[in-house]
């Protein structure tokens, strides 16, 4: 008996028409501020996207008065169901200086409608930031 299996019917995700996607968004030398989204993606209809990679960075420029939370973080909607913060960089450092920085090559698929957005604030007094994100990934053919 000869055992067989079909041949796969569905491209691999990078031959179904990929499109790369990247967002980049920077505070360069903010102010105290208010949560602030400096850039987002929505999956369209009938497409994925994989996310290749993440990337967060802050840095204190001048120091603050008292200084207060400083935050630079990635959320994710999933087809508008509710927010979820995915990663995040928290800081209460005060010299100047004081720098965060991550990057991930994740591995995450987005789905139709699927939000992924990044969003900084600085809750401190006086003072300043500088708080830079990006995001790569390719979009493809569901």
């Amino acid at each position: 008996m000869r055992i067989y299996t079909t041949p796969r019917t569905t491209a691999q995700y990078y031959d179904r028409a990929p499109l790369t996607i990247s967002k980049s968004g920077s505070s360069n030398g903010a102010a105290p501020h208010a949560a602030t989204q400096r850039w987002t993606y929505t999956v369209p209809s009938a497409r994925k996207l994989l996310i290749e990679l993440l990337s967060l960075t802050q840095i204190r420029l001048t120091v603050a008065a008292p200084v207060g939370l400083w935050q630079n973080g990635i959320q994710y909607t999933p087809n508008l169901q509710g927010i979820a913060t995915i990663w995040v960089h928290i800081s209460l450092g005060n010299n100047i200086g004081d720098k965060d920085h991550l990057a991930t090559g994740l591995g995450m698929t987005l789905l139709p409608g699927d939000v992924i957005n990044q969003v900084d604030t600085d809750t401190s007094t006086g003072g300043t930031t500088t708080q830079q994100s990006g995001m790569k990934g390719t979009e493809f053919d569901a």
